[in-house]
């Protein structure tokens, strides 16, 4: 038994130096941090495994026990939620999967100026980031490193960065030719620069806050799941575009209308699958090859529009409904605004018997569909109200007058004393 033991320790040991370059040594424990020293390029240097402080504003140590802290270790800091800033010292290079997902509190990150890597979902899901800096020394950014931040509406780049270049709050890699990231919490009408020529894969995934998207002349290339979930209504392509990536729109609920520039010679499988809401898109040239289930899924009313004269359309094509009329936006449901408030116009009242007095009942916000209350007396021996408000007093004592709304029963009281 000793003996097997031995041989998968060893073979974990190897396998820790073929795939990491490292050799466990042993762990260690200084203050609140848990670590491992490794042999990184015959130095050895600490990787921070596990955290057990009180949390607040962190500033992690450039040394532990003599050991230079080199790596914020996989799932090292996660789900602490009690952690509301963190300041990496110059000493860490790279920064690993989940090590802090789930901080749903953690509002600042400060980056040392030695940092290269920035691995999966290493922020995942924290909540309180609004905007983040990334360092001059970063060299590889895994895409999914802020994935869930979803207040998280700017990602700038400091000076000096070969690698990734950020406008106005939205990630490119150094030349600006590729769209990398659109943060999760940017909002409104977006173009794409016109240095851009590729949008990445999952470059604007579950983006809801974006209504209106224009991609600009010079993008040739929209990588898989690139607007997946994404908030927006519609969508313009521009000529250069010569594929769309399968998933590229997935489940992007909002989306009415999609227009597809003649140069579109390939669509690729489930590219719009999902859209809720899209009725129509819009061909300006001749049929391109199809994926499966491209516009599958999409709006009951969903037709495919294009040019008479262009070339492999047929009624209907590929399953879908084709038109060469103009398409015509359908008209919204009307929006039902439900109230979030009510309000008596007296919180008490005092009355003799046999008197009355009328109570109002204000229903917020004031262009509410329906401000329709209901009134209630908790001592209907007491005092009585009508349908209309009135309130009549009828014995001595208290009673509790409610006013509900008939939509989504907000509430509010008074009290009414009859002497």
């Amino acid at each position: 038994m000793k003996r097997r033991l031995s041989i998968l320790f060893a073979a974990i040991l190897l396998f820790s130096y073929v795939f990491t370059g490292s050799i466990l040594v042993g762990a260690e424990q200084s203050g609140a941090f848990e670590y491992f020293v490794t042999d990184y390029d015959s130095v050895k240097v600490a990787t921070i495994s596990y955290y057990n402080g009180p949390g607040g504003n962190i500033i992690i140590p450039s040394t532990l026990d003599g050991y230079p802290v080199h790596i914020i270790g996989a799932y090292s800091f996660e789900a602490r939620t009690s952690i509301s800033s963190v300041v990496f010292p110059e000493s860490v290079t790279s920064i690993s999967q989940n090590a802090f997902s789930g901080c749903k509190n953690l509002k600042n990150v400060t980056f040392g100026n030695k940092i290269k890597n920035i691995s999966s979902k290493a922020f995942f899901e924290c909540d309180g980031l609004t905007a983040v800096t990334l360092p001059a020394s970063l060299k590889t950014f895994d895409i999914t490193a802020f994935w869930g931040c979803e207040k998280l509406a700017s990602i700038s780049v400091e000076a000096g960065n070969p690698y990734f270049y950020s406008q106005n709050g939205v990630l490119f890699n150094g030349d600006a030719t590729k769209l990398i990231q659109f943060p999760f919490g940017k909002t409104g009408i977006y173009t794409v620069p016109g240095s851009v020529s590729s949008i990445g894969e999952y470059a604007f995934y579950k983006t809801y806050g974006i209504t209106s998207l224009t991609v600009s002349s010079g993008v040739n290339s929209i990588g898989s799941h690139a607007f997946n979930y994404c908030g927006m209504s519609s969508v313009s392509l521009s000529s250069g575009v010569g594929t769309i990536s399968d998933f590229a729109f997935a489940q992007a609920k909002n989306l009415i209308s999609i227009s597809i520039s003649g140069n579109v010679g390939v669509i690729r499988g489930y590219a719009f699958n999902g859209c809720k809401s899209l009725a129509g898109a819009i061909f300006n040239g001749n049929a391109p090859v199809m994926g499966p289930d491209v516009f599958a899924r999409c709006a009951p009313s969903f037709k495919v529009y294009y040019n008479a004269g262009s070339e492999g359309f047929t009624s209907p094509w590929r399953g879908y409904k084709t038109t060469t009329d103009t398409f015509v936006p359908p008209t919204p449901a009307p929006t039902t605004v439900h109230p979030t408030s009510v309000k008596i116009n007296k919180s008490i009242v005092i009355l003799v018997k046999g008197k009355t007095t009328t109570l109002i009942a204000s229903v917020s916000p004031a262009n509410a569909n329906n401000k329709k209350v209901t009134w209630k007396s908790s001592n209907s021996k007491c005092a009585k109200i009508t349908s209309t408000g009135l309130v009549l007093g009828l014995s001595k004592g208290i009673a509790i007058i409610t006013a509900t709304t008939l939509d989504g029963a907000k509430s509010a009281t008074c009290k009414v004393v009859v002497n």
